[in-house]
């Protein structure tokens, strides 16, 4: 998606981390300007998730009124998503869409300001069913976890969790014994917004079908929030447009949002409550693209 400008035109996003806050351009040289130095200290022993016993697939949280956002892929600039009010997100990046994709990388750093996390999603996004060499699936986490850090300028940075494409390998002795080796746990879903067919129709129909996928599954019979849920969403406009809305409903329902790392191993990181990234609203003065209707306000 094109990079972001954002303006007082009556549209609300979520603030730039400064004390003086600056138009945000994906670009090296104003992120490093518009951006604090992002907190990437060297994890805790915690994180690492080397008691996971192999055959475990995790599609859900604990049911305490967390619900989970996210995004996979990143094949487009993942600074809308980074940048929308209420959000905290997981990002399961493809390590090929981390090196190609113009500007990621400080859209990557910018997430981390703002406490969102990364996780693995392979490194050329191959399924994974009929693998039977376990090296090649390890070769593919390290060669994506590599991406990341050389992407956040930290060499310490740890990942908790795999999610393989389309879900496709799960069961698969040689990818769950990979996992092992490499101390992540397999993450499934389980709501998929089905953002991924007709990614970059954002009419409000299509935004609306959408919604009733995610309200399919994060609702009961009666409306009240069934949380715990993990909600699979690409990188891509149809679902990057309706996020604001997802957040609201959670929001609305009572509900906050979670880290994948807060389940598979860390559990003290980013506690903060949805609410928290919905006051201090920054308003820019450049013209913006995205119209006011899918931004969530506080």
């Amino acid at each position: 998606s094109p990079t972001p400008s954002l303006s007082s035109s009556g549209n609300s996003f979520r603030p730039i981390p400064t004390e003086t806050a600056t138009p945000y351009q994906t670009t090296e040289s104003q992120v490093a300007i518009a951006t604090p130095k992002p907190n990437l200290s060297v994890p805790t022993p915690e994180r690492q998730s080397n008691t996971w016993t192999p055959g475990d697939v995790i599609s859900e949280g604990p049911h305490d009124g967390t619900v989970y956002l996210t995004f996979d892929d990143c094949w487009q600039d993942i600074a809308p998503i980074v940048l929308t009010p209420g959000a905290k997100i997981t990002f399961f990046c493809i390590g090929q869409a981390i090196r190609n994709v113009s500007g990621q990388a400080a859209s990557m750093r910018l997430a981390i300001s703002y406490g969102d996390e990364f996780e693995n999603h392979t490194d050329t996004h191959p399924y994974m069913d009929n693998v039977t060499d376990i090296q090649y699936v390890k070769n593919q986490i390290e060669a994506q976890l590599k991406s990341v850090r050389d992407a956040l300028g930290d060499p310490n940075y740890q990942e908790n969790a795999f999610r393989l494409p389309g879900g496709d390998g799960e069961n698969n002795p040689a990818v769950q014994q990979a996992a092992k080796e490499e101390h992540v746990k397999i993450f499934h879903w389980s709501i998929n917004s089905g953002g991924t067919s007709d990614a970059y129709n954002t009419s409000p129909e299509r935004i609306k079908t959408i919604m009733d996928n995610i309200k399919a599954g994060l609702l009961d019979k009666n409306g009240n929030l069934i949380s715990g849920q993990i909600i699979l969403m690409h990188v891509r406009p149809a679902d990057e447009t309706a996020l604001p809305q997802v957040i609201q409903l959670i929001k609305d329902k009572g509900g906050r949002l979670g880290l994948i790392g807060d389940i598979a191993g860390n559990p003290d990181k980013n506690a903060a409550n949805i609410n928290d990234r919905l006051v201090a609203i920054v308003i820019f003065p450049e013209a913006t693209s995205r119209k006011e209707d899918q931004i969530v306000t506080a």
